[in-house]
C-alpha cells in the first residue's frame, strides 16, 4: 500500500489520495475542521445539526434523493460530528466514483438549508439530554403495535384451540374474515391512537407532518398486520408458546425493520424476507412521516409493499380460515 499523497489546492482546500491495490471501491470524503469544540453555549449542538441538514436537500437533489442515487449505483453515504472535526463520506464501487465526488462536493457546496428542513431535523438530532428517543419513538410504537396485535389474534387462536370450540359450520369464510379483520382493525385503532397521539403528547414527544398522513399509512399497515396474524393462526396452540415466540420475535423484527441495521448491509435472503413481515415498511414509514415530514408520496414504495402485503395476506387468512374450519378449530 502506497504512502498517501497530499496536495494543496489554489482555494486553500488539501487533498489526500491514497491507493490501495486490489480493493474495488472508492471512499470519497470531505473533512471539515469544525467540531463541537467550537461551539459555545448559545450555539451547543450546531455543529451536528448542520450535519443533518446537508443530508435534507441540495441543488441537484430534493430530501431523500441522494440515498436512492446511491443506492442505485450499489454505494452509500454517512457522516458523523466529533470535537474538532465534521466528515461527510460516500463509500462506492470504483467505477461510480465520479457519482460521490458528485454527491458530496453538492452537500458541502450546495446545501439549500431551507427552513423546512431546519423545522424537521431540529428534533431528530441526538440530544445529550433527551437521547434518541425523539427520534426512533415512532420505530419502537411501530413494532410495540404490531407484536401486541399478533399476540392478541394468536393468544385468542391458540386459547380456542386448547379449549376445543369450533366455527359455526353454516357460517360462510367471507363472513369469518369480515368479523375478525373488524375486531382486530379496531383493537388496532385504539392501540394506534395510544401510541400516535397521546402517548407522544405524555412523553412531550415531538411530531412532525399532519395526523391524517400517518393515519392513510395505518390503514394498510393494521390490515397486513391482522390477515398475517389470521394466516399464522393455523400455527397458535399453545398460549405459552405463542407468548415466548413474540417475545423472541421482537428484536428480529426491529433489526429487519432498516433503521438500526440497513437494509444494504443485510444478504438479499433476509432483506427480500422482511418484505413480508408488516413492520418492515411500517417502521421506515412511520419515521419518515412522523419525524421527517414526509407524506405519503414520499414513501410510496414502502405504502405499496403494504398494499401488496394486504391482498397476499388475504389469500393466505381465507386459505387459513377454510383449513380450520374442516379442522373445526375455533378462531373469533
Amino acid at each position: 500500500m502506497s504512502a498517501p499523497i497530499e496536495t494543496k489546492l489554489d482555494n486553500g482546500l488539501t487533498v489526500l489520495y491514497e491507493k490501495v491495490p486490489g480493493v474495488k471501491v472508492v471512499s470519497v470524503q470531505c473533512w471539515i475542521k469544525t467540531g463541537s469544540v467550537n461551539e459555545n453555549d448559545k450555539l451547543s449542538g450546531i455543529s451536528h445539526f448542520l450535519e443533518h441538514m446537508l443530508f435534507n436537500g441540495t441543488k441537484k437533489f430534493k430530501s431523500g434523493e441522494i440515498d436512492e442515487y446511491l443506492d442505485a449505483k450499489g454505494g452509500y453515504n454517512n457522516a458523523f460530528t466529533s470535537l474538532d472535526v465534521t466528515n461527510y463520506y460516500v463509500t462506492i464501487p470504483a467505477d461510480e466514483a465520479e457519482a460521490a465526488y458528485e454527491v458530496v462536493s453538492d452537500m458541502v457546496f450546495n446545501a439549500l438549508l431551507l427552513q423546512s428542513a431546519v423545522n424537521v431535523t431540529s428534533k431528530p438530532v441526538f440530544n445529550p439530554r433527551a437521547g434518541y428517543v425523539g427520534f426512533v419513538a415512532p420505530a419502537i410504537y411501530a413494532i410495540i403495535v404490531q407484536q401486541i396485535l399478533l399476540m392478541v389474534i394468536l393468544l385468542v387462536h391458540a386459547a380456542g384451540y386448547e379449549r376445543g370450540y369450533g366455527y359455526p359450520e353454516n357460517t360462510s369464510t367471507f363472513t369469518i374474515l369480515c368479523a375478525k379483520i373488524t375486531v382486530y382493525m379496531t383493537i388496532f385503532a385504539a392501540v394506534f391512537s395510544f401510541f400516535f397521539t397521546i402517548g407522544p403528547m405524555v412523553f412531550g414527544i415531538q411530531l412532525h407532518n399532519s395526523l391524517l398522513e400517518a393515519v392513510m399509512f395505518a390503514i394498510p399497515y393494521g390490515l397486513s398486520i391482522a390477515l398475517f396474524g389470521i394466516t399464522l393462526s393455523v400455527f397458535a396452540r399453545d398460549r405459552d408458546a405463542v407468548l415466548l415466540v413474540m417475545l423472541m420475535t421482537s428484536i428480529p423484527f426491529v433489526m429487519l425493520a432498516g433503521f438500526i441495521w440497513p437494509h444494504w448491509m443485510m444478504p438479499d435472503w433476509i432483506k427480500y424476507f422482511s418484505y413480508l413481515i408488516p413492520s418492515t415498511p411500517g417502521v421506515t414509514g412511520f419515521l419518515y412521516i412522523r419525524q421527517m415530514g414526509a407524506g405519503i408520496t414520499d414513501i410510496m414504495p414502502k405504502y405499496i409493499n403494504l398494499w401488496i402485503q394486504v391482498a397476499v395476506y388475504t389469500v393466505t387468512a381465507v386459505m387459513a380460515i377454510r383449513w380450520q374450519q374442516k379442522q373445526k378449530q375455533f378462531l373469533i
